[in-house]
């Protein structure tokens, strides 16, 4: 090794370039800040629930209620619960299948549709007072829900996990029917896309 206070020469500049393993980004941890620079692009979608659960559901083979009604792109449809009282405590949940950066979860707090025999399905039907929403068990989020307020946006997550569920803590009991009803729910998530190779 050399002397101490001994001159060291500069070392020549590589001419090889960076391994795949040095030039590579790190992955993101839970609940990190997304890269922003430009050698990061990407786009945000909605998910498809491989899987879809609830507490209970109203079976009709001839009018399904189950809680995959929830996640069919169709307000004339919905998960109802199918237990005695007006649905407190009920939940309906979403496996995505994998872990996914979820940026914003929304859903109806109610069915939100108008028929043409009944008319305006909302105030029928329990609809959600007090709402908590967990991410893989965990990160609850609690939210107040008004009598009219129809529907529920939850933004700026930033949580990365593989389900949601939503419970119905509360609930505003229905003017006709006692039963929960949740006509759609929607999970966005940040999709992170290479970098092509230079």
């Amino acid at each position: 090794s050399p002397n101490a206070g001994s001159p060291v020469a500069p070392r020549p500049p590589s001419s090889q370039a960076p391994s795949a393993a040095e030039d590579e980004a790190p992955a993101l941890g839970p609940e990190e800040p997304a890269p922003t620079d430009e050698n990061f692009p990407q786009t945000q979608d909605d998910l498809r629930p491989q899987s879809v659960s609830a507490s209970s559901f109203i079976r009709n083979p001839v009018h399904p209620h189950g809680p995959e009604q929830a996640f069919d792109d169709d307000l004339g449809t919905a998960w109802n619960e199918g237990t005695r009282g007006p649905g407190d405590g009920e939940w309906i949940e979403a496996d995505l299948g994998a872990s996914h950066r979820i940026e914003r979860v929304t859903f109806t707090t109610g069915w939100d549709y108008s028929s043409a025999r009944h008319g305006d399905l909302f105030p029928l039907n329990s609809h959600i007072r007090h709402v908590r929403v967990t991410f893989d068990g965990g990160h609850p989020i609690e939210r107040d829900v008004g009598f009219d307020e129809r529907q529920l946006v939850l933004d700026g997550l930033h949580v990365r996990a593989r389900s949601v569920r939503i419970e119905a803590v509360t609930v505003w009991p229905g003017t006709r029917w006692s039963d929960l009803s949740i006509a759609e729910v929607c999970a966005r998530a940040t999709t992170f896309i290479a970098a092509p190779e230079r």
